[in-house]
C-alpha cells in the first residue's frame, strides 16, 4: 500500500512501519535513536536556558544601582530584560516536560502542557510588543523632541510596561479559552492547524514591519539633520557659532542614535532568533502548511533526526536571542554598564569587609597562644591581610576610575 513521497507501509511479523526508500529500515531502531538525542540534546539547552535566566535576572538586579529617574528607553528595555527571563524559563521548563520527561516514561497532565504553551507563545507576543514600544519611544523622541519628555513622563511609561505584559497573556488566554482545550487535550487540533499559525506569526510580522518603518524614518530624520550641521560647519555660518545650542542638539542626537542602535542590535537578534521559528511554524503542521496530512505523516516517519535537528537548532536559536540582549544591554548601554559595576563593587566590598572581620577574628585568636605561634600567624596574617587590603583598594580605585568614564559616557546619551 503505497503513501506517498516514495514510501511505502510494509507488513512483517505482524507489525507495520513505514519504510522510505531505505532511508531507515527498521521503525524500532529509529525511536530508540530519538529518545538518545533527546536524552543528549536537551539537558544541554535546559543548561543554557538557566544561563539566560541568569544574565538577565544580574541585569535586572543592577537597576538597584542605576541613577533615578529611569528614563523611558531604559525602563522598557529593563521591562524587556524580564520577559526574556521569563521567555528562557517556561521554554527551559516546556523542554523539560514536553521531550525530555515523555522520553523516561513520565507523563504528564495534558492540561498542564497547555497551560505552559498558552504563558510560553504569550511570553513571545511580550518581547515583540516591547521592541515595538521601544521603536515608537525613540520615534517620538526624534520627531517630536520638545514634546517628548511631557508625552514619555515615568508615570505613562509605567502603564504603558504594565499593558505590554497584561494585553498580550489577555489576548492569547482568551484564544485558547474560546476553543476550550481543557476540555479534551487529546482532540485539541487549532494549534496544529495554519490558520491559528498564521494567525500567531501575524503577531510578530505586522509588528516587524512597523518597526522597520519607524526606523527607516527615524534614520532618513536624523541623516537630513546631520546634513544640515555638517553644511553649516563647512560654512562657517556665524549663525551656528553664536547658537549654543546646536551642540547640545547634537550631543543630544548623538545619544538618541546610540539608543537606536542598541534597539536594532537588539532587533536584528531577535529576527535571528524567531524568524527561523516562524518560518518552521508555518511551512510543518499537521493541516493546511506545505508539509502536512500524509505528507507530514510521512516525512515525521521518514525524516525523525532531521526532523530532531530543526527543531532542536529553532529552539536553541531562541534560547541564544534571550541571551544575547542582556549583553547587548551590558555593553551599549551606559547606565546598565555603570550599574553593573556598581554591583560588582558593592559585592567586592561587602566580601572585603567580611573577609577583614574574619581575619580580625583569627589573630586575636591565635595571639593568645604561644609567643613563637602567635608571631607566625601574625606574619602570616599580615601578608594574607596585605594582600586583601590591595584586592580592596584595587576595587575602590577601580570604581573611582569607572564612575569618570559612566559621566562622560552618560553625558553623551539619553538613556
Amino acid at each position: 500500500m503505497a503513501s506517498g513521497n516514495n514510501s511505502s507501509i510494509i507488513e512483517e511479523e505482524g507489525e507495520f512501519y513505514i519504510n522510505c526508500s531505505g532511508v531507515f529500515s527498521n521503525g524500532n531502531a529509529t525511536d530508540e535513536r530519538i529518545a538518545l538525542l533527546y536524552k543528549q540534546y536537551i539537558p544541554p539547552m535546559l543548561i543554557f536556558c538557566l544561563a539566560s535566566v541568569i544574565i538577565n535576572i544580574r541585569v535586572l538586579l543592577s537597576v538597584r544601582w542605576v541613577r533615578r529617574p529611569l528614563s523611558p528607553t531604559l525602563h522598557i528595555s529593563l521591562s524587556l530584560a524580564a520577559a526574556d527571563a521569563c521567555t528562557s524559563a517556561l521554554l527551559g521548563v516546556g523542554l523539560f516536560i514536553n521531550s525530555l520527561l515523555p522520553k523516561i516514561n513520565i507523563s504528564v497532565s495534558c492540561l498542564a502542557t497547555y497551560t505552559l504553551e498558552m504563558f510560553r507563545l504569550s511570553g513571545i507576543i511580550i518581547t515583540v510588543v516591547h521592541l515595538l514600544a521601544l521603536s515608537v519611544n525613540h520615534y517620538l523622541g526624534i520627531l517630536k523632541p520638545l514634546h517628548y519628555p511631557s508625552i514619555m513622563t515615568s508615570g505613562k511609561t509605567s502603564i504603558v510596561v504594565m499593558f505590554l505584559w497584561i494585553v498580550p497573556i489577555l489576548f492569547i488566554a482568551t484564544y485558547f479559552l474560546v476553543y476550550k482545550y481543557y476540555e479534551n487535550c487529546h482532540t485539541i487540533t487549532f494549534m496544529t492547524s495554519l490558520n491559528f499559525r498564521m494567525f500567531f506569526a501575524s503577531l510578530f510580522i505586522i509588528p516587524l514591519i512597523l518597526m522597520i518603518f519607524c526606523y527607516t524614518h527615524i534614520l532618513i530624520i536624523v541623516k537630513r539633520q546631520q546634513k544640515v550641521w555638517s553644511q553649516l560647519r563647512r560654512t562657517g555660518s556665524s549663525r551656528y557659532r553664536a547658537n549654543r545650542g546646536v551642540s547640545s542638539q547634537q550631543r543630544e542626537m548623538e545619544g538618541n542614535l546610540k539608543a537606536i542602535y542598541t534597539t536594532l542590535l537588539i532587533l536584528g537578534s531577535c529576527m535571528i532568533g524567531w524568524l527561523p521559528a516562524n518560518i518552521n511554524f508555518l511551512i510543518i503542521c499537521r493541516s493546511g502548511c506545505i508539509i502536512s496530512g500524509e505528507s507530514y505523516d510521512s516525512y515525521a516517519q521518514c525524516y525523525k533526526e532531521l526532523f530532531f535537528y530543526i527543531n532542536w537548532t529553532v529552539n536553541m536559536l531562541i534560547i541564544l536571542k534571550t541571551m544575547a540582549n542582556p549583553i547587548i544591554y551590558s555593553y551599549r548601554m551606559a547606565e546598565i554598564k555603570e550599574g553593573t559595576r556598581r554591583m560588582h563593587l558593592a559585592i567586592s566590598q561587602l566580601f572585603c569587609r567580611r573577609s577583614s572581620i574574619s581575619r580580625t577574628e583569627t589573630y586575636i585568636s591565635n595571639s593568645q597562644r604561644s609567643q613563637y605561634g602567635s608571631s607566625r600567624t601574625g606574619a602570616t596574617g599580615g601578608a594574607v591581610g596585605g594582600s586583601a587590603t590591595a584586592f580592596c583598594r584595587f576595587n575602590g580605585n577601580s570604581a573611582h576610575h569607572h564612575r569618570i568614564i559612566s559621566k562622560n559616557e552618560l553625558a553623551n546619551t539619553l538613556l
